[in-house]
């Protein structure tokens, strides 16, 4: 794995590969990341959200992702990585 990948997976058996700890920055926390995030979590704790995939980079661009295997239809969550994709192309396209 690159030095510059934070990479966070839960296999089936709820082992967790790798432990990351928390750096103390100076950087200034990006409020709409923060809000959203918050939100994924409420849902995982009341057991609305039950799988998740996602990826984001770090304020030393670090590519930070996390996957939640625990998904029952491999199939449906590769068309959401699918689906996620082109719409963020279209967010992107629609912003420039």
């Amino acid at each position: 794995m690159s030095d510059n990948i934070v990479s966070l997976f839960n296999r089936d058996d709820g082992s967790q590969p790798v432990t990351v700890n928390a750096v103390v920055s100076d950087v200034t926390p990006n409020p709409t990341t923060v809000k959203v995030l918050e939100k994924l979590l409420a849902m995982a704790q009341t057991g609305r959200l039950q799988t998740f995939i996602g990826t984001g980079f770090s304020d030393d661009n670090q590519r930070v992702s996390f996957i939640n295997a625990a998904h029952d239809n491999v199939y449906e969550m590769a068309g959401a990585i699918v689906w996620l994709q082109a719409e963020y192309l279209d967010l992107i396209k629609e912003n420039r």
